[in-house]
């Protein structure tokens, strides 16, 4: 008879055991789940900042003044002969060689309209707060 209720008892905690096993298995699973939906989420974010970061610099480097090659800008009084602005190779420095005056003028405003360009975009980001 005592063999008989040793056999229920241990019957009973196996049973208890199994379900305490798949209380904690279902409650793993749908933790494991989360974890797994949270680092898919951040994966995408951090995906969609990257890109971001690439096209803003992107744009950041359009501001740059062209200091090599050639322009041809069409504009009203502009000499046939053209405009020439050029750079030294060891300072940096603009030098124009205009036709007119009003060619020069337009060069320099041209000139410096490049050079600034990049002061501007900076002040415009900082002012943002996106520097």
């Amino acid at each position: 008879n005592s063999n008989n209720h040793n056999g229920s008892s241990s019957n009973n905690n196996n049973s208890t055991n199994n379900a305490k096993i798949n209380q904690l298995a279902k409650k793993y699973s749908r933790l494991s789940c989360a974890w797994w939906f949270i680092f898919i989420l951040c994966l995408i974010l951090s995906t969609l900042l990257f890109a971001v970061l690439v096209i803003d610099l992107l744009q950041a480097s359009k501001s740059q003044p062209q200091t090599v090659g050639s322009i041809f800008i069409d504009g009203v009084g502009l000499d046939p002969r053209g405009v020439k602005i050029g750079r030294d190779a060891n300072t940096n420095m603009i030098y124009i060689n205009a036709h007119t005056t009003f060619d020069l003028y337009f060069a320099q405003g041209y000139a410096i309209a490049q050079e600034r360009l990049f002061q501007l975009e900076i002040q415009k980001r900082a002012s943002r707060g996106r520097l």
